[in-house]
């Protein structure tokens, strides 16, 4: 599916100005725990009353402003 395939088809199109933006999964760790465990999941749907467990420190890194580091590789043209 396409990023505009799912604009279209979600609530987004009722405002009239959205911007989406790519972040990187070091940025956003809690959402990345998430979902990792939402793709081991057998259950349709998980709602949690609270912060489960797993994600717990990376929710402390978060407040503490402790950010992991992302690697890349930089390739020269020489």
């Amino acid at each position: 599916m396409t990023i505009e395939e799912i604009v279209h088809k979600s609530f987004l199109t009722s405002f009239k100005q959205w911007k989406l933006q790519h972040l990187y999964r070091e940025a956003n760790s809690c959402a990345d725990a998430l979902a990792n465990r939402g793709g081991q999941s057998k259950a349709n749907l998980t709602i949690f009353s609270s912060p489960p467990n797993f994600i717990q420190y990376l929710l402390l890194s978060d407040v503490l402003e402790i950010g992991e580091q992302r690697s890349i590789r930089i390739r020269s043209n020489m």
